[in-house]
Parts: C-alpha cells; sequence; structure tokens
C-alpha cells in the first residue's frame, strides 16, 4: 500500500543530515510513495538537488533562532 509520507528537516543546508534525507525520499519514492520534504527554515543549498530530482519540496520559512550564537 503506498502512503503520503512528509519529511520534516530543520533546514536544507550542506551537511550529512541533509544528504540522507534526500537519500530517504529517493528510496521511499522509488517503492512507490509519494513524499513530500518540508523544511523548518529558508530552503539551502541541497534544495538544488532535490529539485534536480523533481522531489515535492517546500519551506516554513522560520527565522533560525540559535544563528548568532
Amino acid at each position: 500500500m503506498n502512503k503520503k509520507i512528509i519529511i520534516l528537516s530543520t533546514g536544507l543546508g550542506l551537511g550529512g543530515a541533509e544528504q540522507q534525507v534526500i537519500e530517504l525520499a529517493f528510496n521511499l519514492i522509488q517503492r512507490g510513495h509519494q513524499v513530500k520534504i518540508l523544511s523548518m527554515v529558508p530552503l539551502g543549498i541541497i534544495r538544488l538537488e532535490a529539485q534536480s530530482h523533481g522531489f515535492d519540496i517546500a519551506t516554513l520559512n522560520m527565522s533560525p533562532i540559535f544563528s548568532n550564537l
């Protein structure tokens, strides 16, 4: 049974966790699921890779509150 899945990520910057989000989405789509990637903060550089794969991607555009620490 195919499912609709949302993957929530704090952000899509350049890092290992972000790469894992892309890999997870790719594998779930290959298994027939509908996947949407939702970033809490504005989209980072990984969004280009996600968009090149045709992933459904969106952002909540939240402020990264700890950016000045």
